[in-house]
């Protein structure tokens, strides 16, 4: 059969360049040839060991690629050739999760995740897709693979944070943290309409962008504090009586971790009536908990794309 070079976890701190079998397609399954791929956080504590993959996985889940093979039943849909893009999530489609809409959790807790982690993924000449026509988009015409790259995980991760967060038009929305995923989830915020989007970290360089991505009002998170207790004395902080519909958590949990430890915010949240977990607590996802690292795409709160939501629309009596 013919071979492949592919990059292959091989325990805590150790991955190698390695000929492997060439993945054949079978029903309802297709082959791309990888064009483009990149590295994700998650990709990086599976090598620290901080996440449980089996030694001899191929790792990466974000591929862009070119039709090579096609399975049965997927003539109809796609042709070889054709340029593509495949999910970081790969759902089947028609279980029970699935169809209520738990993607991620297809068959079971975590079980949307599949590229690197129970299967092999991305990092390798060819990649099997499972359930293609779930999880097969092709790429228009006009864009090239660079311009596509960050829709397989960073795009949909962030758009799927404002999905989870109900934002609506005409909703102000508060976005914590515009990295990569956090810029992708003001732009969502934005498509989606919402009236008052307000975008907040502590690099300058990240708001502009942010306002470029259509942020309306942009916070140095050293001055959020100040402006959260304006808010609470009956108007928001930027002068204005209408509450936050919407609140986008996307800040590393390592940040997260060092925040928790000051004990004057827990006691801010139990005056205030704030529901917010506190970030050292164990996190429940599915039927799982989580300890120190949660998995996800990017090391962000943000894993609604494998259950765990951080996204929470509030009470206008939360904002006044």
């Amino acid at each position: 059969m013919p071979t492949m070079k592919a990059v292959v976890f091989r325990g805590e701190g150790r991955v190698a360049v390695e000929e492997v079998m060439k993945p054949v397609a079978g029903p309802g399954e297709a082959v791309i040839k990888i064009t483009a791929t990149t590295i994700c956080g998650t990709d990086v504590h599976i090598v620290r060991g901080e996440y449980p993959v089996k030694p001899g996985t191929v790792l990466g889940h974000e591929p862009v690629g070119i039709i090579d093979e096609l399975g049965a039943g997927l003539d109809k849909y796609y042709r070889v050739g054709e340029r593509v893009i495949a999910g970081a999530i790969t759902p089947c489609g028609q279980c029970f999760y699935c169809l209520n809409g738990s993607h991620s959790q297809c068959g079971g807790p975590l079980g949307g995740w599949r590229f690197g982690n129970t299967i092999n993924g991305a990092w390798a000449e060819y990649l099997l897709v499972p359930d293609a026509r779930a999880n097969l988009a092709t790429v228009p015409a006009g864009l090239d693979d660079d311009q596509v790259l960050m829709c397989p995980d960073i795009l949909s991760t962030g758009l799927s944070g404002v999905e989870s967060g109900g934002v609506k038009a005409g909703d102000a929305v508060a976005i914590f943290a515009q990295g990569p995923i956090g810029l992708c989830a003001t732009l969502g915020a934005r498509l989606r309409g919402a009236g008052l989007i307000v975008a907040i970290d502590t690099s300058p360089g990240r708001l502009e962008i942010s306002r470029r991505f259509g942020a309306t009002v942009t916070l140095n998170a050293s001055h959020v504090a100040g402006r959260s207790r304006h808010q609470r004395h009956g108007r928001d902080a930027f002068g204005a009586s209408a509450p936050v519909n919407a609140v986008l958590d996307l800040v590393p949990l390592r940040a997260h971790r060092d925040v928790g430890k000051a004990q004057h915010d827990e006691d801010r949240d139990n005056r205030h009536g704030h529901r917010w977990a506190r970030p050292d607590a164990p996190r429940r996802f599915g039927g799982l908990q989580a300890g120190s690292w949660t998995p996800g795409f990017g090391d962000s709160r943000l894993h609604q794309r494998i259950g765990h939501r951080c996204t929470r629309r509030t009470r206008p009596s939360e904002t006044r």
